[in-house]
């Protein structure tokens, strides 16, 4: 199976593991290139897990079905749902002041981020 069918195979599970759910499919810039990823969307929720496809992608390879790596993914939101309603003061965690305490510069390739560096600051 090739990458864009895993996606699509694993997304069609998920979709099925979490009824309730809208799941939408990404794009995202990161460095040294764009990753794709699915977000688990939910009315009423603070906090949007992303599931990164490469990483599920290499399970998969490594033998694992699609059907059981969407049904972990599946346990793993449902976990992160229980954990989030159980600690009340995450909400609270979530600031862009609490941000800045995990903020760090880093070197980064020029020419393998051309497009990233296209919309960041930058010297």
């Amino acid at each position: 199976m090739t990458y864009t069918e895993f996606i699509e195979a694993f997304e069609k599970q998920l979709s099925r593991e979490l009824e309730y759910a809208d799941i939408q499919r990404f794009s995202v810039q990161k460095v040294n290139g764009k990753k794709d990823v699915l977000v688990i969307r939910e009315s009423g929720a603070d906090q949007t897990p992303v599931i990164y496809m490469d990483k599920e992608y290499d399970l998969y390879k490594q033998g694992h079905s699609v059907e059981d790596l969407a049904c972990q993914t599946a346990a793993n939101y449902e976990n992160f749902l229980r954990d989030t309603k159980l600690d009340k003061n995450i909400a609270s965690q979530l600031t862009r002041e609490a941000a800045h305490k995990n903020l760090y510069c880093a070197v980064i390739n020029g020419a393998a981020n051309r497009e990233l560096l296209k919309t960041v600051p930058h010297e």
